[in-house]
């Protein structure tokens, strides 16, 4: 039993980098689904050296229920000795395993502040490049299950930055009651061992056995971007909020999804992700041809929608249009003059809308090109508006 357990066992060294709160129990919870695989013949991980991030009051739940004689890491390293696990010179972990998150040099009791948040990210970092450079074939598996969700946030965010290949990203899920305050605390599925539950709506007492409690183990998929820009520096930035920089700055800018435009015909309005754009006649006529009807030239189209404006009298908005626009002169230049000012007015009107703002220049380019959009992203009342206008 022994010998077929090692040989699913990987070699190369591996090391556990774990947040962990006042609740250490999903420490001891996630080496022991690592070591129990529920996927049949899946690797049995146990790990060279566990590190564990946190704050105080996290160090003082870790020495008062995982350490010293008769702890639950004791415990753990003997019930997984005992079934013929490779414990022996492996799960490396004490008090000098324990990172105390800090800022400057005061240690954090707690995480609250933009601050205290910034200086836990720059710690994360530096936990991870000691393990991922010292040794570039060792795997690092980081447990964001315990402490803050600001703590596991910056952890992942952290892993994504520096993350390699073999390392990965883990959370781990326990099944009811044993992910509620039992008697005696439960850290993981102790041979024999009971824990008392009470039901917090009935108030009964019910036992149970810790064999029968269920670890599920989630290996999260996460973006690896260290190869996408490390090359670029010769050495990495130390601080967090640098490196995303440096990591932004080497990939392309993340933009916003376009809002839905929506154009009535039937009264002349527009509008953005359900947001109203006041819009005149002419503004309103210029941007819904560009974009409904993509013509080669904009300004060569306008005499005709003008000529029809001067017929059609059912929609007020294009009376309007007909009675007070200038597409129908002869004189070209001034033509071009007064479709180059209403296309910066668009411009600035649109700028203002917060929704519109990043994509001004696809609705309304500089100089000859016409608008463009994404049908799927586009919707009017009157759908053949200006196939009816302009055959």
């Amino acid at each position: 039993m022994k010998k077929n357990k090692e040989q699913n066992i990987r070699e190369s060294r591996t090391v556990l980098l774990a947040t962990v709160g006042t609740s250490p129990a999903v420490l001891t919870e996630t080496v022991w689904a690592l070591a129990h695989p529920a996927k049949r013949g899946a690797e049995r991980v146990v790990p060279d050296e566990v590190v564990v991030l946190t704050t105080l009051r996290g160090k003082e739940a870790i020495e008062a229920q995982l350490l010293g004689p008769g702890g639950a890491w004791t415990r753990l390293v003997a019930a997984m000795d005992k079934e013929g696990l490779p414990v022996a010179g492996r799960l490396a972990f004490g008090e000098a395993s324990i990172r105390l998150l800090d800022r400057g040099k005061a240690f954090l009791e707690d995480i609250r502040t933009a601050e205290e948040n910034e200086a836990v990210a720059d710690l994360f970092l530096r936990e991870i490049r000691g393990v991922t450079e010292e040794d570039p074939a060792t795997r690092l598996l980081a447990s964001i299950a315990g402490g803050r969700k600001t703590m596991g946030a910056l952890l992942l965010s952290c892993m994504s930055l520096l993350g390699r290949e073999q390392d990965h990203v883990l959370h781990i899920l326990v099944n009811e009651p044993f992910d509620s305050r039992l008697d005696p605390p439960f850290f993981f599925p102790e041979p024999k061992a009971k824990h008392v539950f009470v039901d917090p709506a009935t108030r009964k007492t019910k036992t149970v056995r810790a064999e029968d409690a269920r670890l599920d183990l989630i290996d999260l998929p996460f973006v690896k971007m260290r190869g996408w820009y490390q090359d670029r520096f010769k050495a990495l930035p130390p601080r967090y909020s640098d490196l995303v920089r440096a990591a932004q700055s080497s990939g392309p800018a993340a933009t916003p999804q376009k809002p839905v435009l929506k154009f009535y015909f039937t009264h002349g309005s527009f509008f953005a992700d359900g947001i109203s754009v006041r819009l005149s006649a002419t503004e309103f006529v210029a941007l819904s041809v560009d974009l409904f009807r993509e013509p080669d030239n904009l300004l060569a189209a306008l005499p005709t929608v003008h000529a029809a404006a001067r017929k059609d009298h059912r929609y007020g908005w294009f009376q309007d249009f007909g009675d007070g626009s200038r597409f129908s002169d002869s004189d070209a230049v001034q033509a071009q003059a007064d479709l180059t000012k209403v296309r910066s007015q668009l411009r600035r009107k649109l700028s203002a809308v917060p929704a519109l703002a990043p994509f001004v220049r696809d609705l309304v380019p500089r100089g000859a090109d016409h608008g463009q959009w994404p049908p799927a992203r586009m919707s009017a009342d009157i759908p053949d508006f200006w196939k009816r206008v302009l055959p």
